[in-house]
């Protein structure tokens, strides 16, 4: 071996895969837990008095995905005019799907997305920064 390649194989590996293992879920565990969740979400009148009914985003059952993945199962959000939202959750949890499809970027299958009363659910990226103002911008 050249001097180059024993220095790599000396260096001791970190990084992914050097962790153990606390906790394995089943699949019935997994299902278990997310209705759990579902069920101590708060419920639409909530969202409703959190935005001090003066909702200016509004999104009711939204089902959103990508192709035919779909990672939004009936979602319900409201903003009022002024506030400010924190999405926080794991990678995969759909905190950027929600922002995507708002702006127009996901497919959407079902639930309605309202921005100041108008209802922008099926309007283009395009048609959203022209008609209502939305725009996504990195």
């Amino acid at each position: 071996m050249t001097n180059q390649t024993e220095n790599k194989a000396s260096k001791k590996v970190s990084g992914y895969h050097g962790g153990s293992v606390d906790t394995v879920l089943s699949v019935d565990d997994v299902a278990k837990q997310a209705a759990q969740l579902a069920e101590d979400r708060p419920t639409v009148e909530h969202l409703d008095t959190l935005a001090d009914g003066d909702d200016f985003i509004s999104i009711n059952g939204l089902l959103a995905g990508y192709g035919k993945m779909e990672i939004l199962h009936g979602l319900d959000l409201r903003l009022g005019k002024g506030q400010s939202l924190c999405l926080i959750g794991p990678n995969g949890a759909g905190k950027s799907t929600i922002l995507h499809s708002i702006y127009g970027f996901t497919n959407i299958s079902g639930g309605h997305i309202r921005i100041a009363g108008q209802d922008v659910t099926n309007l283009t990226p395009n048609e959203k920064l022209k008609n209502a103002g939305i725009a996504y911008i990195l």
